[in-house]
């Protein structure tokens, strides 16, 4: 291909044209077994072909945009599952994994002969049973254990749950697990010779949902930023004033509860909202201020609440501060606008007609509000 000019080239007796662009380095994972891009730009003329360049570039840049962030994700969610990987199993847990292996299994086995098997089936069933018995056995006696890990992690991905154990802690668990197969195949064994053996006296102590709750790893408590951040990106675009007028009260509550030893919003009690009311109260704050936080807080906890990062609303039932019957009516009573005033001082009583009222105010309809504009009244 021969350039003529950035991203622009020629191709064939023709001159054909094409974009070419580079397929930069963070985003080759994108493109497998691809170094660049190359597109006909379907002329050969190259006054056209520089105007359609422009456009075929533009959709090139976008789509590199739109890769480069598909890749942000699916790196966040490798971390996710690689942060939510079991590195340690107790005792009591490889226990109940072994006991529930046991108990399902045999849960299939009790399905399949409750349907009923012909001689045939039976017998190849036995046959099937003698020979995993035999080979599992040898691995159990020899302590040989790397057969049965696939199978073992299988289970526990059933159950919800990916581990990254220590090698020799591996070992330990595929050991009880290879018990806990072997056990199965010697019960299945003895009901193939008519032992019975109920399946409901191997219940394990612990049920599978148990078993799949205390498996599940531990979510890490949400931090004050990433709560206050839900409640900003719930709206989009939110205005600046509106985002620091909240921040406000929000660092407030982080300062408050950091000084009574709690670190996270998820543990803040409605004592602690009210504590945080009160110390507003303390330092003279004015009623619609402190009542206007609490309620910013408030909002910021029902975001988190209703986007499952938080379970409860610590400041959902606590109160601010009440107002007296002179803030409420200082409320009503706004002052007038230049519109308000226009109207006002346009009026019959005082153009040119001079108007007074005809009842027992008299000269009042001209003077009082010409002293209320003039020094207004505290009420």
């Amino acid at each position: 291909m021969k350039q003529i000019a950035d991203h622009l080239y020629s191709r064939g007796k023709a001159g054909n044209l094409y974009c070419r662009v580079r397929i930069p380095q963070k985003l080759l994972k994108a493109y497998p077994r691809k170094g660049e891009i190359v597109r006909a730009l379907g002329t050969s003329d190259v006054r056209e072909g520089k105007r359609l360049l422009v456009t075929e570039l533009a959709s090139i840049y976008q789509e590199f945009s739109i890769k480069e962030k598909k890749l942000a994700i699916q790196a966040a969610q490798r971390a996710e599952r690689s942060a939510q990987r079991l590195t340690t199993l107790t005792d009591e847990q490889v226990n109940s994994i072994a006991s529930n292996w046991v108990h399902q299994a045999l849960l299939g086995d009790d399905y399949v002969r409750s349907q009923g098997l012909d001689d045939e089936d039976f017998d190849n069933l036995d046959a099937q049973l003698q020979e995993q018995r035999k080979e599992l056995g040898r691995m159990l006696s020899q302590g040989r254990v790397e057969k049965i890990l696939p199978a073992m992690h299988g289970f526990l991905h059933l159950l919800g749950t990916e581990v990254s154990l220590e090698p020799e802690q591996e070992r330990r668990v595929g050991y009880k697990f290879l018990e806990a197969v072997v056990q199965t195949l010697d019960i299945r064994l003895d009901r193939q010779q008519g032992r019975v053996k109920p399946t409901a006296t191997l219940t394990p102590r612990q049920s599978i949902q148990d078993l799949k709750s205390a498996l599940a790893p531990a979510k890490s408590a949400p931090s004050w930023d990433e709560v206050f951040n839900k409640w900003n990106h719930f709206v989009a675009n939110r205005p600046k004033p509106t985002l620091i007028a909240a921040q406000t009260p929000w660092r407030e509550l982080e300062r408050v509860a950091k000084a009574a030893g709690i670190r996270h919003p998820g543990q803040v009690t409605r004592e602690l909202v009210n504590r945080f009311v009160e110390g507003m109260e303390e330092r003279g704050l004015s009623t619609e201020t402190i009542n206007d936080r609490l309620a910013k807080v408030r909002a910021i906890y029902k975001v988190a609440v209703g986007k499952l990062l938080l379970s409860e609303n610590p400041a959902k039932d606590v109160i601010g501060r009440g107002k007296s019957g002179l803030d409420r009516r200082r409320k009503k009573r706004l002052p007038f606008s230049d519109a308000d005033l226009q109207t006002i001082f346009s009026c019959s009583v005082y153009n040119d007609f001079q108007e007074r009222s005809r009842g027992s105010l008299k000269e009042a309809t001209y003077w009082i509000p010409v002293l209320m504009l003039s020094a207004p009244i505290q009420i």
